[in-house]
């Protein structure tokens, strides 16, 4: 079984959107720009709003040996730029290797695990 998250504190309207099926990051209005989920810790005012959910491979790697609550390998774990967003750390699923590169542009999907959770996770545009 796959890990599952923690929904609690500042980070739990992330976890309870995503269990919608809906995107949203936390938007710094004052900034101007989107936040990482995490930085909604700060203490900053923000505003869970809808989210880019297109972007582009920034760095990526191919796991090879299991883990821990990962032991379906290989799997690539990536940085996805969003669109006018941050920068996160996600999996790249439903791809072949050769359509794996820094730069290859990539749409959110959603996965479905244990307990109803929904985790984002990235496929190449096609």
């Amino acid at each position: 079984m796959r890990p599952q998250p923690r929904a609690e504190g500042p980070t739990a309207p992330y976890w309870q959107a995503l269990r919608r099926r809906e995107f949203l990051l936390p938007y710094d209005a004052r900034a101007g720009r989107f936040r990482h989920p995490i930085e909604a810790l700060s203490g900053a005012t923000v505003e869970w709003v809808p989210a880019p959910r297109e972007g582009h491979i920034m760095s990526y790697s191919w796991i090879h040996l299991p883990t821990e609550g990962y032991t379906e390998v290989p799997y690539v774990l990536a940085t996805v730029a969003l669109d006018d967003g941050p920068q996160l750390m996600c999996n790249i699923v439903d791809a072949d290797a050769d359509e794996i590169d820094i730069g290859t542009r990539v749409r959110l999907v959603f996965e479905e695990r244990a307990d109803g959770w929904i985790i984002p996770q990235f496929t190449p545009l096609r």
